[in-house]
Parts: structure tokens; sequence; C-alpha cells
């Protein structure tokens, strides 16, 4: 499957796979897509500029893998073509610790919590960090510059938020929610 593929770092692996896009595309580089075996990051070769996915859609893909790091490769789409729209996943509520669980990776998944801190990332400026407690557990919530303003999230230091996203395994940073939106 295309998930292992590129866990393995197996580079130059072809792929040509039907799968559910589950959250729409970020800025038309990447998005994160489900089939018959599972999750994956899917990276698209160029912006996207002459088709527009929306989580939901059926799509089929087709392109190769590339290693981008040691034992790390990166699914590379060539083509696109949606061949149904559809109504987006459902988000499932779950807890900081559950987050932690490997059934929620690259999943769609939703978060509740409280808002206590807010900081931007020293090392790279281009990411927010926003603290979540739901109570028993935080955890800390990635977002791009490009989607919020340090400032719009140090103004919700206190509030109850719902996060939506999906749960992906950065193997450098530890696990976080990617996606582009609050609700």
């Amino acid at each position: 499957d295309l998930q292992s593929a590129i866990d393995r770092g197996v580079p130059n692996v072809d792929f040509d796979v039907t799968a559910r896009i589950l959250l729409a595309p970020n800025q038309g580089t990447m998005t994160f897509v489900e089939d018959a075996t599972g999750g994956a990051i899917l990276n698209f070769e160029n912006p996207l500029t002459n088709v527009e996915l929306q989580a939901g859609d059926t799509i089929r893909a087709r392109g190769s893998t590339i290693r981008t790091f040691p034992n790390r490769s990166r699914a590379i789409a060539k083509k696109i073509a949606v061949l149904a729209h559809g109504n987006p996943p459902p988000f499932k509520t779950v807890s900081a610790k559950e987050l932690w669980d490997d059934k929620c990776l690259l999943k769609p998944v939703r978060v509740c919590g409280l808002v206590v801190d807010a900081f931007r990332d020293e090392i790279d400026p281009n990411w927010i960090y926003g603290v979540l407690s739901d109570g028993h557990d935080r955890l800390y919530v990635t977002i791009q510059r490009r989607w919020a303003k340090l400032e719009d999230f140090t103004a919700l230091v206190g509030a109850e938020i719902e996060i939506d996203g999906v749960c992906h395994l950065n193997r450098y940073h530890g696990r976080h929610l990617f996606g582009n939106y609050l609700l």
C-alpha cells in the first residue's frame, strides 16, 4: 500500500490509487487521502491549478515515491482526476491522550479543550503552537502562520475550542494535528 512504501523510505515506487480526500489540499501542495488500505499523505508535483479538490471527493492519483530523508519517502502525484464528489468524512472527537493511539494516525479527528498558551515556533516562525488542555492531558497543536496570526490564537487563551484536522506522525517533532481551520 502507498503509506507502507512511504514509511519504508522506498523511492521510485509507481502508484495508481483511487482514494477519498480527507482534508482539502493545503495551498495545492499536499492533502490527506484514504483508500481500502488506510490513510496516506499525497503530495503534488506542482501546485494544483486545474482541479479543485474538496474533502469527500474520490480521486484517482498517479505518480511515484521519492526519497526525502534517510528511510523516508514522499508520494508525489503527477496526475489527478476527480472521479466523484462526496460528503466530507466525519471528524471523530478524541482526547489528547487518544491522539497518541495509532488508531488516530491519518484519520480525521476533532480535539476539544481549553487553550492555555500560544506561541510562535522559535526555530521556524511559519508555525504557531497552541497548547490545549482537555482537563486531563495537554496537547501541542501546530498551525501554519498563513492560516492564523499569533495574535488571533493568543486571544483564545482561556477559551474552550474545537480543532479539526488529520493526525499525522511527524517523525522529527512528534505528532500533531494538521488542518487549516478551527471550529
